[in-house]
């Protein structure tokens, strides 16, 4: 991972893109000038080096920096597997369900101080912190670990937690929008599991159907452990 591009990713903006692109666009005119108006070939060489400076401005510094795509891929090798490597390391692999296979589920994390980019391309919202969970299944709850990893230098914790069948309410995914420093706005998604009446956990989550599916699933589970069915 090339945490000093990451970096410029986030300390950067895409002004440069759009005053190159301006740069670019009047050179092309120019350009076209030289076919249209006679005695006009006097046009040709500065269109070039419009087009040309253009150009550069526009797109050479995004060399320089990660792209969002960049960020995504980085946070996937991070976690590749996890899930895998957690059930082994704390001796659950064969105390697994089989009707729930262990799974990570993730997001980039917005917690403050982070820093944060909304991509001009896909409009997605990232941060320099993304939170990975591993959730493993047994036959008598949940052990979830989650990792945070930085995107912009090689700092990493891990936390893990239990969650008893009997004891749980229910899990199910929430959607909060946060507002940023900068007026800025994005939608945050979690799995959040309740014991009790309360929460008693939150898990960044990516928004989608696969995580409703997966509550589901998990919901099942609880309610055949409490009606004293096998699983």
């Amino acid at each position: 991972m090339d945490y000093k591009k990451n970096l410029k990713y986030f300390q950067s903006n895409d002004k440069h893109f759009f005053i190159g692109v301006c740069i670019l666009g009047a050179g092309l005119v120019l350009f076209a000038l030289t076919f249209i108006l006679r005695h006009s070939y006097f046009l040709m060489t500065p269109a070039f080096v419009m087009m040309a400076a253009g150009a550069a401005i526009a797109f050479v510094p995004l060399s320089y920096r990660s792209a969002g795509k960049d960020l995504d891929e980085a946070a996937a090798r991070k976690i590749e597997k996890y899930e895998e490597t957690t059930a082994e390391e704390t001796g659950l692999s064969d105390f697994l369900l089989r009707a729930l296979k262990p799974t990570v589920v993730g997001d980039y994390t917005y917690d403050e101080g982070v820093l944060f980019r909304r991509e001009r391309t896909d409009r997605r919202m990232r941060t320099s912190i993304y939170t990975a969970t591993a959730l493993i299944f047994t036959k008598t709850g949940i052990f979830t670990a989650q990792k945070k990893i930085s995107l912009i230098e090689e700092v990493e914790s891990e936390t893990t937690a239990e969650y008893v069948y009997e004891e749980i309410d229910s899990v199910g995914t929430i959607t909060e929008e946060k507002t940023f420093e900068d007026g800025t706005k994005s939608k945050l998604s979690f799995i959040v599991i309740l014991a009790n009446g309360k929460e008693i956990a939150r898990i960044p989550t990516e928004k989608g159907s696969a995580s409703d599916r997966l509550c589901d699933e998990i919901n099942h589970i609880i309610e055949n452990v409490k009606a004293g069915k096998r699983i």
